[in-house]
């Protein structure tokens, strides 16, 4: 009995550890299915597509991306299929070749972007990456695969390649567009520097020979036509202003116009313009006052455009202002706190004054008060709107004060001292080299004498016989002067203050450039053994007859040398004005009308010194210059510039170290430029370097 009851013991007590067991079974299964639906719910959840195939390469598991990837509904539809059940066969392929790459070589798939269309004929892209999937001894049973949909990205990064491509393309349009526009750009600043040629060669020529008949016709005290005379010349006068005018305006729209800076002094050049309007007030009858203190300081500016300002300013006052006043006046404003130093210049006149809208249209193009005064008193309006580009330019401004019927007042404010790196700091061509120079043999008499009578009387008699006459009134400046121009000859007087002629004398014979330069002594004194014992060519003693001059300095005149000096132009009025100009100041001149026929004379016989303009047919003033720098025999010629062409930074840069002198045909009326020309030659003959000596081997 007691055994049965130990056996019924025992077997309860399996009975409850199999009961124990199976409840935590239970337990455990239930915690494993509550994992799997855990798991599977956070498979679903996940936005990218998670799957996986066996090794042969059949769903497995397919969770909702990717079941929304394929474009299938349920899982059910997938698992046991590969995907040639679903996609076109050369997409299944790449897939296919993806997944064998992966089971059989147990070699991962990272970051594959792939692009098919699914079964509802959505296309995607997906970034998708492979892993060998392997059970508990290692073994590859199948593959985990990642999709995750890049399609908006795809979409956007298109778009931007869309948008760079567009993008790319109005760039290059704007390229086009933009070298189209330097193209045209160009070919404007070719014409008009062709049409600056062509108008003003024909315009110098109508100014020059109109002034050289009123010159005769004085002369001959010919009264017939001298009115005709007079309004030929005027004309042609007013239309190369107005060229110059319309030019200006085009170069400063253009970008072209450059600054050109120097050290002046302001009163030389506000008396020079002075002197230069006098006919302008003279029409109006009309009184000009200036008013500028001795001690005015020296500027650096542009000194041609200052002057252009000034001039425009009282050309303007001019023609509004009847029987009146114009008053021109400058002072110095000096520095004060953070404001620098400046120079202020006021135009003022008695004229017709403008109103307030008057005022607001005055510094427009082409533009004046109202059409009532175009009409009454002409004028194209761009003299003041060109006034104020150019002190704009200079970093000043232009400002008006007017009351209609009592009068206006210009006031110009520049800088006294303006630096811009920019700025081109001198408007000539540099010279490569200044060698001492050889005998003058021009006909500039340069007289230095303290007595006003004397100078007046000799500058009289001497320039009747076809001299050029500078004269000076102190020993100091006649040095100067004498270095500036190199005279054929030197008239100095003994007495003077400061420093008189003996010292004078001294310093020319003991200066390399001037020793050479014959000195008369034109004196009180008779100390002829002295003066000829220390230098001196001759000595007269006041007072000396006219005929007693001239033979002393018809001694130096012919001392000319048979070299010549060439002018190289295609305008026949220029060659014949230089000519004329040259031939006075006592050269023999020949002349080419191309550089071809330029370079064929130069073969034969070189020249001391070549004028030369850039625009011509045949062979033009640059090849010339190509060809001209090159051959050793022919650089120590010195070439000056004379043109009518704009010349632009890169083509005054092409000329440096070239040539020795740039002379701008519309810079100067031919009156002053036959005069400039007669100074220039002694100078640039003094950059003449002796040709070398060939060799007999």
């Amino acid at each position: 009995m007691t055994d049965k009851n130990k056996s019924k013991s025992e077997l309860l007590k399996e009975v409850e550890g199999l009961r124990r067991r199976l409840k935590r079974s239970e337990t455990i299964k239930k915690n494993l299915l509550q994992d799997r639906i855990l798991l599977r719910t956070l498979i679903d959840n996940i936005p990218d597509g998670i799957y996986a195939k066996d090794t042969l390469y059949r769903k497995t598991l397919a969770n909702r991306a990717d079941l929304r990837n394929m474009g299938i509904q349920t899982e059910a539809e997938v698992i046991g299929k590969d995907d040639f059940s679903f996609f076109p066969k050369n997409v299944a392929e790449g897939f296919r070749a993806d997944d064998q790459c992966v089971i059989q070589t147990d070699t991962p798939v990272l970051n594959r972007e792939e692009y098919a269309v699914n079964v509802a004929g959505t296309k995607r892209w997906l970034l998708t990456s492979k892993l060998p999937l392997k059970n508990e001894r290692g073994k590859i049973v199948g593959l985990l695969g990642i999709g995750r949909d890049i399609t908006e990205r795809r979409r956007a990064e298109e778009q931007v390649r869309l948008q760079l491509s567009i993008i790319e393309q109005q760039n290059l349009e704007l390229k086009t567009a933009r070298d189209l526009a330097m193209d045209a750009s160009k070919t404007k600043s070719a014409f008009l520097a062709s049409m600056s040629h062509e108008l003003r060669t024909p315009l110098n020529a109508i100014i020059g020979y109109s002034e050289m008949v009123i010159e005769e016709m004085s002369d001959h005290g010919e009264t017939r036509y001298r009115s005709d005379i007079d309004r030929i010349h005027t004309a042609g006068k007013n239309l190369l202003d107005l060229i110059n005018e319309v030019l200006d305006l085009s170069k400063i729209e253009a970008g072209k116009m450059e600054l050109y800076l120097e050290e002046f002094q302001l009163s030389d050049l506000i008396r020079e313009v002075a002197s230069t309007v006098q006919p302008l007030l003279e029409k109006n009858k009309n009184t000009l006052l200036v008013n500028v203190p001795p001690d005015i300081p020296i500027v650096r500016l542009d000194q041609t455009k200052v002057r252009q300002i000034l001039f425009n300013l009282i050309s303007n006052a001019s023609k509004f202002t009847l029987n009146g006043t114009i008053t021109l006046s400058a002072v110095a404003i000096p520095a004060s706190g953070d404001n620098e130093a400046v120079i202020e210049m006021k135009v003022a006149d008695t004229g017709i004054g403008l109103t307030e809208d008057q005022k607001s249209k005055l510094f427009k193009e082409f533009s004046q008060a109202d059409s009532s005064t175009t009409r009454k008193y002409g004028g194209t309006g761009l003299g003041l709107a060109i006034s104020k580009r150019f002190s704009d330019m200079m970093r000043g401004s232009i400002e008006i004060d007017s009351v209609p019927d009592k009068g206006t007042t210009f006031t110009v404010t520049l800088p006294q001292v303006l630096q811009i790196a920019e700025a081109t700091s001198l408007p000539a061509v540099v010279p490569t080299e200044s060698p001492a120079a050889p005998i003058p043999t021009n006909t500039v008499v340069l007289v230095v004498d303290d007595d006003t009578g004397v100078r007046d009387l000799l500058s009289r008699h001497l320039s009747k016989e076809g001299y050029l006459v500078e004269c000076v009134t102190s020993g100091d400046e006649g040095i100067k002067r004498a270095k500036e121009i190199l005279p054929m000859a030197i008239i100095l007087d003994v007495m003077m203050p400061h420093k008189d002629g003996w010292a004078v004398l001294h310093e020319i014979k003991n200066e390399p450039a001037l020793k050479s330069i014959p000195v008369v002594m034109y004196t009180m004194l008779d100390e002829r053994s002295f003066g000829l014992a220390i230098g001196a060519s001759d000595y007269l003693v006041k007072p000396v007859s006219k005929e007693k001059i001239l033979q002393v300095l018809d001694k130096y005149k012919h001392r000319a040398s048979r070299d010549y000096v060439l002018v190289v132009d295609d305008s026949p009025d220029i060659r014949d004005m230089a000519s004329r100009a040259i031939q006075k100041a006592g050269w023999l001149v020949r002349t080419a009308e191309n550089g071809k026929s330029a370079l064929e004379m130069l073969e034969v016989e070189a020249p001391c010194l070549i004028f030369l303009d850039l625009m011509m047919p045949v062979m033009d003033g640059f090849e010339f210059l190509s060809i001209f720098q090159n051959r050793t025999e022919w650089k120590h010629i010195p070439v000056a510039i004379i043109t009518s062409k704009e010349l632009m930074a890169e083509e005054r840069q092409q000329l440096n170290g070239i040539v020795r002198k740039v002379i701008q045909k519309g810079d100067f009326t031919p009156e002053k430029l036959l005069r400039q020309l007669s100074l220039l030659i002694p100078q640039l003959i003094a950059q003449h370097v002796t040709p070398p000596e060939k060799s007999n081997g």
